[in-house]
């Protein structure tokens, strides 16, 4: 979108924040489960409560 939107008449920048969505791969060791006697759907939910997707902001001033 931001090569379409520099052609609009009065745009005179246009500036991206952010990007790709991040992506992470775990890879369980059974062993290793069994030795700390951790399931699997502990893991998971940990994977889940500590991935917080969070946004960015942008403050303009002075050209800054």
């Amino acid at each position: 979108m931001r090569y379409p939107l520099q052609t609009v008449p009065g745009v005179s920048e246009v500036a991206s924040i952010g990007g790709f969505v991040k992506q992470y791969q775990v890879v369980v060791s059974p062993d290793a489960q069994l030795n700390f006697h951790v399931p699997l759907a502990k893991v998971r939910a940990a994977i889940q409560r500590f991935n917080n997707d969070v946004g960015g902001c942008l403050i303009e001033m002075g050209e800054t």
